[in-house]
C-alpha cells in the first residue's frame, strides 16, 4: 500500500524530502513537457465508420448512433497500489496515478500522473484485461500472451530479469509454455495468471508461499511456475478447474468450477479454520473453511472472491456475502464474533446490506464486490422509482475518505458511497467488474463507459488532474476525452457517450448529399486525438424513392389515349423526366407537351398521356432525380392491339300491321360495336332503323319492302338482304239496296285488307235466290217477299270484321222506302296504349244514328254516330256495353265486348359474340361479352370452371381477379324464352414473373451450381442485366447458375426475369471464396411496393425478401388492413374488409442481420358496374382498367437503442427505418474488428504523451446493401 502513511514509514525523511521535491520539479516542468512531447494527432482511421441510421432529412435532428472507442470498458486498481489502469473497447490502456517505479507505463520517470495517460510500447497489442499490483502492473492480450510494467523487485515482471521498467515488457512463459492464459490478477509483490485448461501460474515474490508452488525454499519467481493443483485432490473430487483467481498482499485465491474456494500464502489470512498464525505460511492451495457457509441461510455455492491487502471476501449464488482474514478496520463487517481489530480464522457473514438512502430501496442481493486495503465494496441492485439500478456500498477504513460518504475515520456497517448509479455487473465473468479498490482511493464504471473515483488523491490517483496529499476528494469524475462527431466539417449538437463504444449525436442542417462523418475522440487535456472517418458515411436527404410505379391499360386500342402515372418522393424533391426504350436505349419521351407534374408535400407525381395512333409496342419509365441520386421507375411497356372482331349482322323481322307501334332489334356484334344502317331499299313508311340496329316506328303504308341492312366497324362490314312486310286488318261496309222478286240482284260490300280478307255470312240468312261470294258480292233473283237481316265477317290472317245488315225484297219496287236499322259487329282486340279503330255494321234508310245505350266503352275509345268506335285505350280489361241505333223506321240493339290486352314483346332468340383476352394473377380483371337478344338472354358458363377469382354475370360480365395461372376452356350460353346461344371460349391466366433465392457462396476452381427461384406464366426468360457474374459462370435463361468460378471475390449483379406480363428484379452477389472456408451469412433484403386492393375481394402479394439463412419477416410497427395477414416468408393476402390507407413497417430478420421497409396499402370500393338501358341492347362495354399500385409508406424512424447488456455492453441497436441510398450501392451488411485495435494516444496534464495507434480494421461480406425498394443504377 504505497499511500503517503506508507511513505512515511518506508523512506527516511531525507529520502522523503527528495521525492516531494520531484513532484513539485515535474509540475512546474509539464508545460514545457508536454509541448516537447504530445504526439502530432493520429492518423484517422478511413475504414467504414460504424453509423446508424446512415441518412436523414437535409433540416437535420436526426439522432445518430456511432461506434468507437469513446469511454472505458474496465478499470482496474490494486489493495496495494496507488495508481489506476482504465481499458478501452478497442484495446487501448491508459494510466494515472504514482509512477515512482514505472508503474504507469507511459515511458517516463514523472513521480505521478493525475489524468489518464496512454501506456505506450503496447502498439500492435489489442489488450483484453489490466491487473494491478504494488508498484507494477499487467495486461493480457488477446492472443493470450502477458505484459508487464513497474516494480520489479521480487520478479513480479515475470520477464526473467530483476530491473524495473517503465515501459511495458513481455512475461515469460516459463511453466507455461504452450498454455493460453485468459486471466491475470496481481498482489502486492507477485502475479497469477489462469490458462484455459484451469491451470494457475504465479510468479514474483514467495516470501509467505503465496505462489503455491510447494516450495517455500525459493523466496521468489522471475519466470511463471505452475501452482500445484491441490484442489484436484482426493477421491471423486467434484471441485472441477479453476474459473477465478485473486491475488491479495500476501496471500492468493482461487475459486473452482464446483464453487469451493481455495487459499494459500499468509496462515492467518487464509480462512482455514486451523487457527494458523501470521508466521506461518501455506506453500499449496488448501480449502477454505466453509462450515460457516454451509450452516448459514440457503448456502449453495461462492460465485465471486476478491483478495485484498489483508482479508478476503466471497459472494454466493444467493447473493449473500462472506469475509475473512484481517477485521483491522471492521472490513468484516460488524459480526460479534470478530472483534475490530481481530482476525477470521473462518468465512463470518456480512449482513445489514438492507438499508436505504434517499428514498432509493437496496435489494437483498449482492452481485460484486471487491477488497481493497482495509476496506471493502459491494455493487448491489436497487430499485429507483421502479426501475432497477445498480449501487456502490462500502465499510472498513474511510481515513482517506475510501468509502466516499461522512463516515468518519471508517465503518462496520455496509454504507451507501453514493445514490448514483455504476454499470451492472457481468455476473457471468467475476474477473470484470464494475468498481475497483487501490490502498486508499476507489473507483466505480458507469454504464456510459465514464469512470467515478473518490478517495485518496496525493498522487493523482482520482485521474481529476488534480495532486493533493492533504486533502482526499468524494466521488467525482475521472477525466475524460472530448467527444466531437462532424458531418462535412460541421460538428453535431447533443453529442452524448452511451457507454464505453458508442456515442450519440444529433445532425446538424446541411445540404442534400453524401459526406463524410467524423468521430473525434481525445485532442484535449491528457488524452491525444484519435479519430474515426468514415468516407461517404451519411447522406443528408434522401434519393428519389418510387413511390408509384406505372400500370399498362390492359386491351388499349388503336385510337384511344391512354395515360401513365408515376410518384416518387425524396429529399430536396425530385423532379422527373420520362423516357422511351429505342433499340435497346433509354431515350427521353420526345412528346414533352404530353407530360404533367406536380408537387405536393415531398412526393411528385407525374403523368404521360400517349395517343395510340398505329398497332405496335412501346416501353416507357418515369426517371425520378435530385441531389442524392436518381431511380427509375419499373419499365411499363404498352401494347395498341387492333380491333380483331368483325361485325356479325342476325336477325328476320316479323310483318307489321299498318298503324300498329312496331320494334324489332337486330343481334350486332363486333370490336368496336359496328354502326348499322340500310345501304339499299327503302323502309316502309313510319318505320326508321337507329345505328344500334333498332327497326321501329308505327307502319302506314301496307306493302312489302326489300331492303338491305348493313353493319359496319373499322375491320370491315357484314349485310342481312330482308323483306320487310306491312299489313292491314280487314275492314267490311256498305248497305244493301232493296231487291225486287224474280228481278236479277247484285251488290258488292265495301271489303279492304291486306291479305284480302275472305267474306261470309256468319249470322241470319240472305233472301232466298240470293248467294255472297268470298270477294263480298251478293248475286242472284230473289224468290221470296220479305226483309232479310243477316251478318256479315270479313277475315283475313291479321283480324275479322263483321257487319249486321238486311236486304229487302219488294213485290214490285213500288213500296216506299224505309229500312228499319239493322246493327251489327264484334269488336277486335285492342292493344293498350296503341291505336285503336272498329267500325259497327249499321244499316238501315234513312241512315240511324248509333249511341251507347248501357255500360261503359274502354277509357281512352269513343263511340261516333256513324257507329266507329276509336281512340288508344288506357285501361286493360274486359268491357261489355250496349249499342243503340236508331232511325225514322225503328230501332236496333248489340251488346258487344272489347277486350283490352298489354303489348306484346316481340321475341328474337339470342346471340353471343366476344373473345376475352388473357388476365394476369392478382390483376383486375374485366371483359363484356356481346349478347343481344329479346327478351335480354341470361348469361351463365354451362360446362367447364371458371378461373378462381372470377365470377360471369348474368349480364354477361366477366370480372374478378384471377387468382391462379392456367387455361380454362369453358362453355358460355346465353338463353332467353325463344332459345339458346353457345360461345366456346379458353380463358388464360398469367402471371408477372417473381424471382428469387441467394446464392450460395462458391469456391474457385471447383464446379458450381445454384437455381434462382423463377416463376411466373408464360416461363419467364431469365439475365443478367448489371453487374457481371464471376469469372467462369454463366446464367442460362431459365435462371440456373453453371460453371467453375476462375477469381477470388464478392460480384454483384443484377438479374431479371422478364416474360409478356411483366419483369421481376433481383439485386444479389456470388462470394467466390479461396477454400470454402469462409463463413456464409448474407443479412436481409427487403424490398416491394404492394399494389391496391380492393375492398371484399382476394388479395395477394409478395414482398421481395432475400438472405442466408431465410430471413422471417413481421410487421413491426403499424397495422395491415384488417382481413390481411403477412406470412414469415412476406406473403400479404386474405380478403380486406376496410377502405382506406393503411401504413405499416415490414422487418426482415436472420442471424446475419435485419432489415426494415416501410410499406403503404390502399384499400378501395370495389368499381361500379353500370348496366345497359333494358329497353335497348346495350353495347359491351370498355375494359377496365387495373388499379394503381400503391406507393409505399414513408421512410421509418429508427429504432431506439436497446437496453444496455451486461457490464456496461452497448445495447442493440435499433432496426433501421426506410432510407433511399445514393447513387450506386454503398453498404456492407457485417462489420468486424480484426486484427489488433489501435491505442488511443492521451495527453496528460503534466504534458507527458507517448501514443501508439493501429489501424481499425473493418472485414465485409461484400454483399450489397439495399437501402429502401429501388436500388439505384445509372440511367443507361
Amino acid at each position: 500500500m504505497l499511500d503517503s502513511t506508507h511513505l512515511r514509514t518506508l523512506l527516511p525523511a531525507r529520502a522523503r524530502g527528495t521525492v516531494v521535491l520531484l513532484v513539485v520539479l515535474a509540475l512546474l516542468l509539464s508545460p514545457l513537457l508536454a509541448l516537447a512531447l504530445v504526439p502530432s494527432p493520429a492518423a484517422a482511421d478511413d475504414t467504414q465508420l460504424p453509423l446508424t441510421p446512415r441518412s436523414g432529412p437535409t433540416q437535420g435532428g436526426t439522432v445518430v448512433t456511432l461506434e468507437g472507442p469513446v469511454g472505458f470498458a474496465h478499470v482496474a486498481s490494486g489493495a496495494s497500489a496507488a495508481h489506476a489502469l482504465g481499458l478501452t473497447t478497442d484495446g487501448r490502456v491508459y494510466a494515472w496515478g504514482s509512477n515512482t517505479s514505472g508503474e504507469l507505463g507511459i515511458g517516463s520517470a514523472l513521480a505521478s500522473v493525475p489524468s489518464p495517460t496512454p501506456v505506450v510500447g503496447l502498439d500492435g497489442v489489442t489488450v483484453v484485461r489490466t491487473a494491478v499490483g504494488g508498484g507494477f502492473s499487467l495486461a493480457l492480450a488477446d492472443d493470450g500472451s502477458v505484459y508487464s510494467w513497474g516494480d520489479n523487485g521480487s520478479g513480479q515482471l515475470g520477464n526473467g530479469a530483476t530491473g524495473s521498467s517503465n515501459v511495458p515488457v513481455a512475461v515469460a512463459a516459463g511453466a507455461r509454455t504452450g498454455k493460453r492464459l485468459v486471466e491475470i490478477a496481481a498482489g502486492h509483490q507477485h502475479a497469477l495468471a489462469l490458462a484455459e485448461d484451469g491451470t494457475v501460474y504465479a510468479w514474483g515474490s514467495n516470501a509467505h508461499g503465496q505462489l503455491g508452488n510447494g516450495d517455500l525454499g525459493v523466496t521468489e519467481a522471475r519466470t511463471p511456475v505452475a501452482v500445484a493443483t491441490t484442489w484436484q485432490l482426493g477421491p471423486g473430487s467434484t471441485n472441477g478447474t479453476v474459473v477465478q483467481i485473486s491475488a491479495g498482499q500476501f496471500h492468493s485465491v482461487a475459486l473452482a468450477a464446483s464453487g469451493v474456494p481455495f487459499t494459500w500464502g499468509m496462515g492467518d489470512l487464509l480462512g482455514s479454520g486451523l487457527g494458523l498464525r501470521p508466521t506461518d505460511s501455506q506453500a499449496t492451495p488448501g480449502i477454505v473453511d466453509t462450515a460457516p457457509l454451509v450452516a448459514g441461510e440457503g448456502y449453495s455455492r461462492i460465485t465471486q472472491v476478491s483478495a485484498g491487502w489483508t482479508h478476503t471476501l466471497a459472494v454466493t449464488d444467493l447473493g449473500h456475502l462472506y469475509g475473512w482474514g484481517s477485521n483491522s478496520s471492521g472490513q468484516l463487517g460488524d459480526d460479534a464474533s470478530v472483534a475490530d481489530g481481530g482476525t477470521a480464522q473462518s468465512p463470518v457473514r456480512i449482513r445489514r446490506l438492507g438499508t436505504s438512502q434517499a428514498g432509493v430501496p437496496l435489494l437483498s442481493a449482492v452481485e460484486a464486490v471487491v477488497a481493497g486495503a482495509d476496506y471493502s465494496l459491494a455493487v448491489g441492485p436497487a430499485l429507483n422509482a421502479g426501475t432497477r439500478t445498480w449501487h456502490v456500498f462500502g465499510w472498513g477504513d474511510n481515513r482517506q475518505g475510501q468509502l466516499g460518504g461522512d463516515y468518519g475515520t471508517g465503518t462496520d456497517r455496509p454504507e451507501w458511497v453514493t445514490t448514483s448509479a455504476v454499470a451492472e455487473p457481468d455476473v457471468s465473468n467475476p474477473h470484470v467488474l464494475p468498481i475497483a479498490a487501490s490502498s486508499g482511493a476507489a473507483y466505480a464504471l458507469n454504464p456510459d463507459g465514464s469512470v467515478q473515483a473518490w478517495g485518496a488523491q496525493h498522487s493523482g490517483q482520482l485521474g481529476n488532474g488534480v495532486i493533493s496529499s492533504t486533502q482526499s476528494a468524494p466521488w467525482g469524475p475521472v477525466d475524460m476525452p472530448d467527444l466531437d462527431v462532424r458531418f462535412d466539417g460541421t460538428s453535431a449538437t447533443d453529442v452524448t457517450r452511451v457507454d464505453a463504444g458508442t456515442v450519440r449525436a444529433v445532425t446538424p442542417a446541411h445540404p442534400g448529399g453524401t459526406v463524410d462523418v467524423e468521430l473525434r475522440v481525445g485532442g484535449a487535456g491528457s488524452y491525444p486525438l484519435v479519430t474515426r472517418d468514415g468516407r461517404d458515411a451519411y447522406t443528408f436527404g434522401i434519393g428519389p424513392v418510387v413511390r408509384e410505379h406505372p400500370v399498362a391499360p390492359l386491351g388499349a386500342l388503336v385510337g384511344q389515349t391512354v395515360e401513365l402515372t408515376a410518384a416518387a418522393s425524396g429529399d430536396p424533391v425530385p423532379e422527373v423526366e420520362w423516357e422511351v426504350e429505342r433499340a435497346g436505349t433509354w431515350q427521353p419521351q420526345e412528346d414533352a407537351d404530353r407530360v404533367t407534374w406536380a408537387h405536393e408535400g415531398e412526393v411528385t407525381t407525374t403523368t404521360l398521356a400517349l395517343d395510340l395512333t398505329a398497332t405496335g409496342t412501346e416501353t416507357y419509365r418515369a426517371v425520378f432525380s435530385n441531389a442524392n441520386g436518381e431511380a427509375a421507375t419499373d419499365p411499363v411497356t404498352v401494347t395498341a392491339e387492333a380491333v380483331t372482331v368483325g361485325p356479325s349482322l342476325v336477325g328476320s323481322p316479323p310483318s307489321g300491321v299498318v298503324g300498329d307501334a312496331y320494334r324489332f332489334v337486330f343481334a350486332v356484334a363486333g370490336e368496336p360495336a359496328p354502326t348499322v344502317a340500310v345501304s339499299s331499299g327503302v323502309l316502309p313508311a313510319g318505320l326508321s332503323l337507329s345505328v344500334e340496329g333498332v327497326l321501329e316506328g308505327t307502319p302506314e303504308v301496307v306493302g312489302e319492302f326489300p331492303v338491305r341492312v348493313s353493319a359496319t366497324n373499322v375491320v370491315g362490314t357484314e349485310h342481312l338482304d330482308v323483306v320487310l312486310v306491312v299489313q292491314s286488318r280487314p275492314t267490311l261496309g256498305g248497305v244493301p239496296g232493296a231487291a225486287v222478286v224474280g228481278e236479277v240482284y247484285a251488290f258488292d260490300f265495301d271489303v279492304e285488307g291486306v291479305p284480302a280478307p275472305v267474306v261470309s255470312v256468319v249470322g241470319g240468312d240472305l233472301p232466298g235466290g240470293l248467294v255472297l261470294s268470298a270477294g263480298g258480292r251478293v248475286t242472284g233473283t230473289p224468290t221470296e217477299v220479305g226483309v232479310f237481316a243477316f251478318d256479315v265477317e270479313a277475315t283475313n290472317s291479321v283480324g275479322t270484321a263483321r257487319l249486321s245488315t238486311s236486304i229487302e225484297v219488294q213485290v214490285d219496287g213500288s213500296q216506299p222506302v224505309g229500312v228499319a236499322p239493322v246493327l251489327g259487329g264484334t269488336p277486335v282486340e285492342a292493344v293498350l296504349g296503341e291505336a285503336y279503330w272498329f267500325a259497327f255494321d249499321v244499316a238501315g234508310e234513312p241512315s240511324p244514328s248509333v249511341t251507347v245505350a248501357e255500360g261503359v266503352v274502354p277509357p281512352g275509345l269513343d263511340l261516333s254516330a256513324e257507329g266507329v268506335l276509336s281512340g288508344t285505350p288506357g285501361e286493360v280489361g274486359e268491357f261489355t256495353f250496349l249499342v243503340h241505333a236508331e232511325n225514322t223506321a225503328g230501332t236496333a240493339t248489340h251488346e258487344a265486348t272489347v277486350l283490352v290486352r298489354a303489348a306484346e314483346v316481340p321475341t328474337v332468340g339470342p346471340s353471343l359474340v366476344g373473345s376475352p383476352p388473357s388476365g394476369v394473377v392478382g390483376d383486375a380483371y374485366r371483359f363484356v361479352f356481346a349478347v343481344a337478344g329479346e327478351p335480354a338472354p341470361t348469361v351463365a358458363v354451362s360446362s367447364g370452371v371458371l378461373p378462381a377469382g372470377l365470377s360471369l354475370s348474368v349480364e354477361g360480365v366477366l370480372e374478378g381477379t384471377p387468382e391462379v395461372v392456367g387455361e380454362f376452356p369453358v362453355r358460355v350460353s346465353a338463353t332467353n324464352v325463344v332459345g339458346t346461344e353457345h360461345l366456346d371460349v379458353v380463358l388464360v391466366v398469367q402471371s408477372r414473373p417473381t424471382l428469387g433465392g441467394v446464392p450460395g457462396a462458391a469456391v474457385v476452381g471447383e464446379v458450381y451450381a445454384f437455381d434462382f427461384d423463377v416463376e411466373g406464366v408464360p416461363a419467364p426468360v431469365v439475365s443478367v442485366v448489371g453487374g457481371d457474374l464471376p469469372g467462369g459462370l454463366v446464367l442460362s435463361a431459365g435462371g440456373r447458375v453453371t460453371g467453375t468460378p476462375t477469381e477470388v471475390g464478392v460480384f454483384a449483379f443484377d438479374v431479371e426475369a422478364t416474360n409478356s406480363v411483366g419483369t421481376a428484379r433481383l439485386s444479389t452477389s456470388i462470394e467466390v471464396q479461396v477454400d470454402g472456408s469462409q463463413p456464409v451469412g448474407v443479412a436481409p433484403v427487403l424490398g416491394g411496393t404492394p399494389v391496391e386492393a380492393v375492398l371484399g375481394e382476394a388479395y395477394w402479394f409478395a414482398f421481395d425478401v432475400a438472405g442466408e439463412p431465410s430471413p422471417s419477416v413481421t410487421v413491426a410497427e403499424g397495422v395491415v388492413p384488417p382481413g390481411l395477414d403477412l406470412s414469415a416468408e412476406g406473403v400479404l393476402s386474405g380478403t380486406p374488409g376496410e377502405v382506406g390507407e393503411f401504413t405499416f413497417l415490414v422487418h426482415a430478420e436472420n442471424t446475419a442481420g435485419t432489415a426494415t421497409l416501410p410499406a403503404t396499402l390502399v384499400v378501395r370500393e370495389a368499381d361500379q358496374v353500370t348496366e345497359p338501358d333494358p329497353g335497348e341492347d346495350g353495347g359491351p362495354g370498355e375494359d377496365g382498367e387495373p388499379a394503381g399500385d400503391g406507393g409505399p409508406g414513408e421512410g421509418g424512424e429508427p429504432g431506439g437503442d436497446g437496453e444496455p447488456g451486461g457490464d456496461g455492453g452497448p445495447g442493440a441497436d435499433g432496426d433501421l427505418g426506410e432510407g433511399g441510398g445514393p447513387g450506386e450501392q454503398t453498404g456492407v451488411d457485417r462489420v468486424d474488428t480484426g486484427g489488433h485495435g489501435g491505442v488511443l494516444a492521451l495527453t496528460g496534464v503534466t504534458g507527458l504523451v507517448l501514443a501508439a495507434a493501429a489501424a481499425l480494421l473493418l472485414v465485409t461480406t461484400g454483399t450489397t446493401l439495399r437501402v429502401g425498394r429501388s436500388v439505384l443504377r445509372p440511367r443507361r
